[in-house]
């Protein structure tokens, strides 16, 4: 469980980046047309086989537990562990191509794909420095960049697309089914936010860690809101990982 001070770097260092985000599209809106919604024929059954593909990638992650996976071991861990995520997560990918979907209906465009990936680099910079600020001081808001930014964490940079790629899936066929995409990202927050229950309770979570589920709900649905408006991941996943990457970082002086 995250202590309060982390939750709250964490949030200032995702709303920096969230504001970036939506700054970009507005300064720059050529660049951020950003996406209508997928018209689908029957959208609940789309969804329905989003879930089976979300099935799939649990079962993938269960033989990965039980050692059916890549050897970790030795000069290649990197390389072997980026493969063993594309295997886990290859229903999501599998999904799209059976269904003949278009990259888009999981946020990834096909324009200006070069400007979102830089846009994201630069909002990650961003986030890292106002998280290691709010966290540690002003005297450390650089010390996180030179530790997220290393060739041995790209396994953790595959997995983050792969998971804000199957959360594209979803929101996009949610909303198209729903008709409300708005109410797609605050239901997918929800959920996520609940998911966090079973395993704080089996930890032995007090009340009072329980009620930061309600900022861990404020805080992804302010960033699939953004995520959603931009329709695009190739962004966000930098923000993503480089936040991920500061629950391994200690400042030290």
């Amino acid at each position: 469980m995250l202590d309060g001070s982390h939750y709250s770097a964490l949030f200032a260092g995702y709303a920096a980046a969230m504001a970036g985000a939506i700054a970009a599209r507005k300064f720059f809106p050529r660049a951020w047309p950003g996406y209508a919604g997928e018209s689908f024929r029957h959208p609940w059954r789309e969804f329905g086989y989003a879930l089976i593909a979300v099935v799939g990638v649990i079962l993938m992650g269960q033989l990965y537990q039980r050692g059916v996976r890549f050897p970790t071991d030795g000069s290649w861990r990197t390389f072997a562990e980026i493969a063993n995520q594309i295997l886990i997560f290859s229903p999501m990918v599998l999904l799209l191509i059976v269904r003949r979907h278009t990259p888009e209906t999981a946020w990834l465009p096909r324009r200006n794909v070069v400007v979102h990936i830089a846009t994201g680099i630069v909002l990650a910079c961003v986030a890292v420095i106002v998280f290691m600020t709010v966290r540690h001081g002003i005297s450390f808001m650089f010390a996180g960049l030179s530790q997220v930014a290393r060739p041995s964490n790209a396994d953790k940079l595959v997995q983050v697309f792969l998971e804000d790629f199957a959360i594209a899936i979803l929101m996009v066929r949610l909303g198209a089914a729903l008709r409300l995409r708005v109410l797609a990202a605050l239901v997918v927050a929800f959920l996520f936010a609940a998911g966090h229950v079973p395993a704080m309770l089996t930890q032995g979570a007090a009340l009072g860690e329980l009620g930061m589920l309600g900022a861990d709900f404020v805080l992804g649905a302010i960033v699939l809101l953004t995520v959603q408006r931009t329709a695009s991941i190739w962004w966000f996943v930098w923000i993503h990982f480089a936040m991920d990457m500061m629950q391994f970082v200690r400042a030290t002086g």
